[in-house]
């Protein structure tokens, strides 16, 4: 096996600047296609982990409007509902636009019994009612950007102005949620502040919100009192649009296009052209090495052997780029996109996909050349020398 694998090694060595170079195309591709194919797993947990049977009810317009507080307590009273509570979007960043994290004003008391996987200590929900400008941060957010309890940060909201005229914040961090590894990793990345705050100190359109959300008393219930709900407000100045959670993380995605169709689309054309990348180069190895191959079969080495070879060298070469790109990609995602709402990371599926992807490519491409060498008799391989 060791004078297989010396073989292999030494042919992949005999044009090293083109190996060298294909490898590198290989690596890119894989990179690419760990970062894209790892935020569309993203989302699919991120999916899952939002609950058919609660409902959120937005305005029929699009998200960004918002609706009346008011409206709160009429849903509260619809046939069917359990509990609801309200949502103020509250997205923000740190210093500067790129340190962004998603976050909302929401009333405590009822936003952790409607939400329970939102996980806040007792003192920590005495401390918010206590400070009315005080915010809890899940555990990521705080070691991103190693934030404590009892910081006094200013944070810049991407929405709402104050009263100043800015989007300037300050908040007190009295509460860090979600602190269990094994707590919602969304909520974990997630800021929440006091609606009264930010209802108190917004320029405009102060007592509205941009969602309620809605637990049911059966979760075979969810459609019909979707439908009272929608109903309750029909024809009216403020109307609405709710949905299940599921479907609303649907909704929203469509927003932006087919996001699937588009990744796909683009690592077919990466794939594809890296195709022809790998059989250039491999075609011209085994080209060039045609007399090296018949030297190999004059002392004795088989057809099938000098075949396996070539597609030995292949297959090393596209396994190698492939694995050292997820692994960059893998490295590469969470500082690509740090305010995604749940840890982005490389499932074993992704793994598996991309490395039999690369197994593939590698079979294709050398399988051609693999058979000519296969095929060419010691003279004749000789005499091309």
């Amino acid at each position: 096996m060791l004078k297989y694998s010396l073989l292999v090694v030494a042919g992949l060595r005999r044009r090293i600047v083109s190996t060298t170079l294909t490898f590198l195309s290989i690596f890119i591709a894989f990179v690419l296609f760990a970062v894209m194919t790892g935020v569309l797993a993203g989302f699919d947990v991120l999916l899952e982990s939002f609950d058919d049977a609660r409902l959120r009810v937005i305005s029929r317009a699009n998200f960004s409007e918002t609706l009346p507080l008011a409206h709160l307590e009429r849903i509260r009273r619809i046939d069917g509902v359990r509990q609801v509570t309200a949502g103020l979007a509250f997205p923000s960043y740190y210093q500067e636009p790129g340190n962004s994290f998603g976050g909302a004003a929401v009333d405590f008391q009822s936003y952790v019994q409607v939400l329970p996987e939102l996980k806040i200590d007792k003192a920590g929900i005495e401390a918010l009612y206590r400070t009315r400008t005080g915010a809890t941060v899940g555990r990521a957010l705080a070691e991103r950007f190693g934030w404590q309890v009892g910081d006094q940060i200013p944070i810049t909201s991407l929405l709402l102005m104050n009263k100043n005229g800015n989007m300037n914040w300050p908040v007190n961090i009295v509460s860090i949620h979600n602190k269990d590894p094994n707590d919602n990793t969304m909520d974990a990345s997630q800021m929440y502040v006091n609606f009264d705050y930010a209802n108190e100190f917004r320029a405009n359109d102060r007592d509205t919100v941009h969602m309620f959300v809605v637990t049911v008393d059966e979760p075979d219930l969810a459609e019909s009192v979707a439908l009272r709900i929608d109903e309750e407000f029909a024809n009216s100045v403020d109307e609405t649009f709710t949905s299940n959670e599921k479907q609303f993380l649907l909704n929203r995605m469509r927003q932006t296009g087919d996001v699937a169709t588009f990744v796909r689309s683009i690592l077919f054309a990466v794939f594809f052209t890296l195709l022809f990348v790998i059989g250039n180069t491999m075609t011209r190895s085994v080209r060039q090495r045609v007399a090296e191959f018949g030297v190999l079969k004059a002392m004795g080495y088989t057809n099938g052997t000098v075949f396996l070879l070539v597609l030995a060298e292949s297959v090393a070469l596209c396994l190698t780029g492939a694995f050292f790109g997820l692994v960059a990609g893998a490295f590469a995602i969470p500082q690509m996109f740090p305010g995604f709402p749940i840890s982005l990371r490389l499932s074993s599926s992704v793994w598996f996909t991309g490395l039999t992807l690369s197994v593939g490519l590698a079979l294709v491409v050398a399988l051609w050349p693999a058979l000519q060498i296969r095929r060419i008799s010691v003279i004749d391989a000789i005499h091309r020398q």
